[in-house]
């Protein structure tokens, strides 16, 4: 199975590499000052008090999420303590927000042919953020990619985007694929998989929007491709190059996912590389 899959993923990739390429070239070779509007903020620390604390603790315990539908209602309101305490540790929650309420809202009226897959898959990957977000509220060892998000969401100057990528990359390179072993996919799901994308990648605007509102952060070009993607999208048609982004991320995830189950010690770690690679391209953000 993993040879079959892992021919269809080389083809589903093939429709994406040239503008792949191009558009990594273009972010690469930008000016900071000119590739991004969006300026650090005054206060990258927070000020969180004691009672944000203990309600931060209680939307992070995936011990009391019953079921799927309660994870957009917990995310949101993780992005509005973030938001009231001008603390960038909510960059991620804020584009979050709309990503978990869309998935909730197709998964629930049975978008999905595999509708126990999609019901799963949408609570174990919440849940993965849920638990690293609440293991670091603890003080608690997590998962290095999550810890270095935090990390850096307290350093001032860090780039925004930067730390808006960072959260991105682990939860989509690094939680998608364990997400995907997690719930025990298979071949047949991986349409309903790729059809996530599709929905997804029209809350971009929405998710840019509110993500604006709450953090003062213009994430639009980071998800559009910049100044790449107004001309693709002039040739290709409206969110070519949005969804360009997100099913090149979603199929790389597949991948990983696949050879998670590999024998081979190199191919599990693929996700962890690919997280990496990501990593070192974030940086260049300004």
């Amino acid at each position: 199975m993993y040879g079959t899959v892992l021919r269809k993923g080389r083809n589903k990739l093939e429709f994406f590499n040239m503008t792949k390429i191009a558009f990594v070239l273009l972010v690469l070779s930008l000016p900071g000052p000119l590739a991004l509007s969006s300026p650090p903020l005054d206060h990258c620390g927070g000020r969180l008090s004691d009672d944000d604390h203990m309600e931060l603790l209680e939307l992070t315990d995936t011990r009391t999420l019953v079921s799927y539908r309660e994870t957009p209602a917990r995310v949101r309101r993780i992005a509005e303590i973030f938001s009231e305490a001008e603390d960038r540790r909510g960059l991620f929650p804020s584009m979050y927000v709309m990503i978990t309420e869309e998935s909730v809202r197709t998964t629930s009226e049975g978008y999905y042919q595999h509708q126990d897959l999609a019901e799963q898959l949408v609570e174990v990957f919440a849940r993965r953020y849920f638990d690293a977000f609440h293991g670091y509220l603890q003080g608690q060892e997590i998962e290095p990619q999550w810890q270095e998000y935090f990390r850096l969401a307290q350093v001032c100057s860090n780039s925004p985007l930067y730390v808006l990528g960072t959260g991105v990359n682990t939860h989509l390179t690094y939680d998608l694929p364990l997400t995907l072993l997690h719930i025990g996919a298979d071949g047949d799901f991986e349409d309903d998989f790729m059809k996530f994308g599709d929905v997804l990648v029209k809350q971009t605007q929405q998710s840019t929007d509110l993500l604006e509102s709450q953090q003062g952060v213009d994430a639009y070009g980071f998800f559009n491709g910049f100044a790449l993607g107004p001309i693709l999208d002039k040739i290709a048609g409206e969110q070519f190059t949005a969804r360009m982004i997100f099913q090149q991320v979603r199929a790389n995830a597949w991948l990983d996912f696949e050879r998670l189950q590999s024998d081979t010690l190199w191919l599990r770690r693929s996700s962890e590389a690919r997280w990496s690679r990501r990593q070192k391209m974030l940086k260049l953000l300004p």
